[in-house]
């Protein structure tokens, strides 16, 4: 069975969060891109899903491979204006590899993987209204991405991860406390999630 790894290149002007194990099934691979028209089944670059939650929904192992673009945890083919669900996130599959910075659909390669070049941000910033000074998080997502009770084979490579806001407007501690991790990332799981470095977690003065 093929191998897969990943080189680690240091980092040290960003918050660094990755993901990676080899993993060891047959390989399905389904497409996301929001570029893409409506409509697609994930089987290619040109029926490719426009919201990685549809993917998320039918994979059960292999990769899911997402173009260069800006997806929210609360969008999918039945809401695709979102639906402002604050708990909504990007749980992240056992056996299912999440990776991104490809061109996607149109390009002349669309295989093509450069993280820089194709951003894919996944971000909580549900209403698209963040601002300077704290304005407009409140109806942030409490996690962008997490990967609750996975094991080794959950990968999250290549994204930029934001807009995690884990505070309410108002409320007890005790409300706070139970809601608040890391606001971009949630992850009750083992130390094999934390091999490599190419997702950024961008904190915005600890609220993620």
């Amino acid at each position: 069975m093929r191998r897969r790894l990943i080189r680690t290149i240091p980092l040290t002007a960003a918050f660094v969060l990755a993901l990676w194990a080899v993993p060891a099934f047959p390989q399905a691979v389904f497409y996301v891109d929001d570029d893409a028209p409506p409509g697609g089944d994930g089987t290619s670059w040109g029926t490719a899903f426009r919201f990685p939650q549809d993917a998320l929904a039918v994979a059960s192992n292999g990769e899911i491979r997402i173009a260069g673009g800006i997806y929210k945890p609360d969008e999918d083919k039945d809401n695709p204006n979102g639906t402002g669900d604050r708990a909504a996130t990007f749980q992240l599959l056992d056996a299912v590899a999440l990776l991104g910075g490809y061109a996607g659909f149109g390009a002349p390669d669309p295989d093509s993987r450069d993280l820089i070049l194709h951003e894919t941000l996944l971000t909580g910033d549900l209403a698209g209204d963040d601002g300077p000074g704290y304005q407009g998080i409140f109806e942030n997502s409490y996690h962008v991405v997490t990967a609750d009770g996975t094991d080794g084979t959950a990968v999250l490579d290549g994204f930029t991860i934001t807009a995690g806001n884990c505070f309410e407007s108002s409320g007890s501690d005790a409300e706070l406390h139970q809601k608040c991790a890391p606001g971009g990332w949630l992850c009750r799981c083992g130390e094999a999630h934390r091999r490599g470095d190419r997702n950024h977690l961008r904190r915005r003065a600890g609220r993620g």
